[in-house]
């Protein structure tokens, strides 16, 4: 038995660790795909990368999203599906229809995509 909970404790151990490790993570996005294109992005799009409970987070504060997936590119492809609505979504939008919080996120994603 102490064998058992010694090998159990080493592995909780080193799961802990890698989860640790991978909280710490970011990822580059530097392209996404709409209608077919890839748009290229004007500058990297820093995706915070994190696991718990074995299904992986992206998130990136400026922009107010995140997904998670049971993979990392699962996770990324539902990132990116949500960027790409709101992308479209504030580019739709006129000034004066936009306030608050909104001001600051039409700008950004304004810009997102090199011109």
């Amino acid at each position: 038995m102490a064998n058992f909970e010694q090998g159990l404790c080493h592995y909780v151990a080193r799961m802990s660790h890698a989860a640790a490790s991978l909280r710490a993570e970011t990822l580059p996005l530097t392209s996404f795909v709409d209608d077919g294109r890839r748009l290229p992005l004007s500058k990297p799009l820093v995706l915070q990368v994190s696991i718990e409970d074995g299904a992986y987070f992206v998130e990136n504060e400026p922009l107010h999203l995140f997904a998670k997936g049971p993979s990392l590119e699962e996770a990324v492809d539902a990132f990116t599906a949500d960027l790409v609505y709101y992308w479209r979504y504030y580019n739709s939008l006129r000034d004066d229809e936009v306030a608050g919080a909104g001001v600051e996120l039409k700008r950004i994603y304004e810009g997102l995509v090199k011109a």
